[in-house]
């Protein structure tokens, strides 16, 4: 964690947690780095098809999943999504919420969708942002592979009050910020640990390829 006291700040407190999107795993692990026991997180219906019993169990006995379908098809899907949104932040807790909208492998960050921030802007809803470093290393889809022992570095870049913004673009803006900035930062800070821990174990050998 590069940002603990943060962290320790978030836990305590019940908002919208925004984060990035690179792996299956991000439902697990972004949860636990805000607070396992009070984190909840929003998931499309389609989920319930891969991960059935996961998703029966987090959507309908600890309600900790916030459920939607996504898709032209489904009308006034958003509002019952917000509907839903503040029903679960009335019981208290952490709702986490990938803006992306798609998982990223890239670099860097895909755009933020607008909705929810906008949403969070005029209902007074204050949004942390916290990113995640090696999550798509503990879960890959692409390769269809899974690691234990991965290190995923993560940092609490704070928590945003709607009342301390003009307007929701300016609230929108901030985020996207912390978003760009941070995700930028965070992929920097893990390439030079990478390279110094790569430094260090030529240096315990006679020759280094």
């Amino acid at each position: 964690f590069l940002n603990q006291e943060r962290r320790e700040e978030l836990s305590r407190r019940d908002c919208i947690v925004l984060s990035n999107h690179r792996s299956w795993a991000d439902f697990f692990i972004c949860c636990l780095t805000a607070n396992g026991g009070r984190s909840g997180y929003i998931s499309r219906a389609t989920v319930g098809v891969l991960l059935p019993v996961v998703f029966l169990w987090e959507a309908f006995v600890t309600r900790n999943a916030v459920v939607f379908n996504r898709g032209k098809k489904n009308k006034n899907s958003k509002d019952k999504l917000f509907t839903k949104v503040a029903a679960f932040l009335r019981r208290g807790g952490l709702l986490l919420v990938f803006p992306e909208g798609h998982r990223h492998l890239g670099k860097g960050i895909l755009p933020l969708k607008r909705g929810l921030i906008k949403w969070a802007y005029n209902n007074q809803q204050s949004c942390a942002v916290v990113l995640h470093h090696g999550n798509d290393l503990v879960i890959n889809e692409k390769t269809m592979s899974l690691n234990r022992g991965v290190e995923v570095v993560c940092d609490h870049r704070g928590i945003f009050d709607p009342a301390d913004f003009s307007s929701p673009a300016e609230f929108y803006d901030r985020i996207n910020h912390e978003f760009e900035q941070g995700y930028k930062e965070l992929e920097d800070f893990c390439e030079k640990k990478t390279v110094n821990s790569a430094q260090k174990v030529c240096a315990g050998i006679d020759t280094c390829a």
